[in-house]
């Protein structure tokens, strides 16, 4: 029973945080970086700042993306596994099993495979997803 509520949990923070990143995300300065526009930007949830600018949550070209690391830690959690071969991170909790990877167009979330147009990138030794996949 506590699982399945972790679960709900986790689909629901998910959907609660892309809602209100669409309409409660501030700007705070642009630069460029390799041809593109970004931005650093913080993601409110029910009104509360949950990702902060600096190592937080980026504005790419119009797509806003998280720190991997970070986004499952506020979701509660979960074990990460990096794989430096194949540049991609192993997510698994209970009810769920994402392998993300860098530049890869699909994200695998349960042995299903989703289509990702804007793809995870690395800074500073960061993996960034964006925020509509997660």
């Amino acid at each position: 029973m506590r699982k399945e509520m972790n679960i709900k949990r986790l689909i629901c923070a998910c959907l609660a945080i892309l809602c209100f990143s669409l309409g409660s995300i501030i700007v705070a300065s642009a630069t460029a970086v390799e041809g593109a526009i970004v931005a650093p930007v913080s993601v409110f949830l029910d009104g509360e700042r949950v990702l902060e600018s600096e190592r937080g949550a980026v504005l790419v070209n119009a797509v806003t993306y998280v720190p991997l690391r970070a986004f499952c830690t506020l979701m509660g959690g979960g074990e990460i596994i990096w794989n430096e071969n194949e540049r991609s991170a192993f997510v698994t909790s209970p009810g769920l099993r994402m392998d993300v990877g860098e530049g890869k167009e699909y994200i695998m979330v349960n042995d299903r495979a989703f289509y990702c147009p804007s793809p995870a990138f690395i800074s500073e030794g960061t993996l960034y997803v964006p925020i509509r996949i997660m």
